[in-house]
């Protein structure tokens, strides 16, 4: 029987609010359960988390990740055995342009060998090209202006006024073609070092500014980077002879020299880092492969 006051909405109101209130209730323990198992370990994480070496444990040589496996296995052997290592180039960099343009030829591919100074790319640059031609012609023709004065002053013909004008826009135009010059050459794009082209990036064509257009490494020499113990740091020094290994990459024993052992000891590893330069002068063992170093007993220290 309905309440001559109550209409049916009212009625059920405290139904409404009752299921409401009970899926806001599920939905919080849904994902009250959700987050337990979320924070809740799978078998074997915790093992995991416990044998994992922490990111200190990597030593600080800038070797890659790769490394931090086998590097650190090296703590554990004699200073005469055999260690693992392994080979990086020298140097690299990537090779831009001081000035943006049109990219007009790339004149080296992946795989090139290049010289020191050579040119491997150019942009366009045919303004400042004729900005150059052109003062090169009122710097001949200031040259001649001098040369054909001379012989006036010799007649006072010509005042000393005069001479000196002539002499003086001479010069002027002489700096003013070395200024040409200048602008003109960071069109050209050279090699900074002798090495091989790692990675082209743009093409003739190509709009640069601050992008790349190739990529170069020096691997001769090759640095031969490898991890010992630091109750080693009193014998290992610069200048100590070693035996490189590349089996079975390449076959036989290269010689190498200690070029850096670094100061700073990793805690965690009780490791230093030590560098070696091997040289590559055909340049025909490539960089990034995993290595043997053996240091020669008659060079330790005592």
């Amino acid at each position: 029987m309905t309440h001559p006051h109550t209409t049916p909405c009212q009625k059920t109101a405290p139904m409404t609010l009752f299921m409401r209130g009970s899926r806001v209730a599920l939905l919080a323990a849904w994902g009250l359960a959700g987050l337990t198992q979320a924070q809740t370990p799978a078998p074997g994480a915790a093992a995991a988390r416990l044998t994992s070496p922490p990111p200190s444990a990597v030593p600080a040589n800038r070797l890659p990740d790769a490394t931090a496996s086998w590097g650190v296995g090296n703590r554990n052997r004699n200073i005469t055995d055999e260690l693992e290592c392994l080979l990086e180039p020298n140097m690299a960099a990537s090779l831009g342009t001081q000035v943006p343009g049109i990219i007009a030829e790339v004149l080296v591919d992946r795989g090139d060998v290049v010289a020191a100074g050579q040119v491997v790319a150019r942009l366009q640059a045919g303004a400042e090209q004729a900005s150059v031609e052109l003062k090169r012609a009122q710097t001949d023709y200031g040259q001649r202006r001098v040369k054909r004065n001379e012989e006036l002053v010799a007649q006072q013909l010509l005042s000393e006024s005069e001479r000196d004008e002539v002499e003086t826009q001479t010069r002027l135009a002489a700096i003013e073609l070395k200024q040409q010059e200048a602008v003109l050459a960071q069109r050209v794009i050279r090699a900074p070092f002798s090495g091989v082209v790692v990675e082209r990036m743009l093409n003739p064509g190509d709009r640069v500014y601050e992008e790349k257009i190739l990529r170069i490494a020096q691997i001769d020499p090759l640095r031969v980077e490898v991890v010992v113990p630091a109750r080693w740091m009193d014998k290992v020094h610069k200048g100590l002879r070693a035996e490189v290994n590349l089996a079975p990459h390449h076959n036989g024993k290269y010689a190498a020299r200690v070029a850096v052992v670094d100061r700073v000891v990793d805690a965690a590893t009780a490791t230093v880092g030590v560098r070696l330069l091997l040289p590559n002068p055909r340049s025909a063992i490539p960089a990034g492969l995993r290595c043997h170093v053996r240091f020669l007993s008659g060079d330790l220290r005592d």
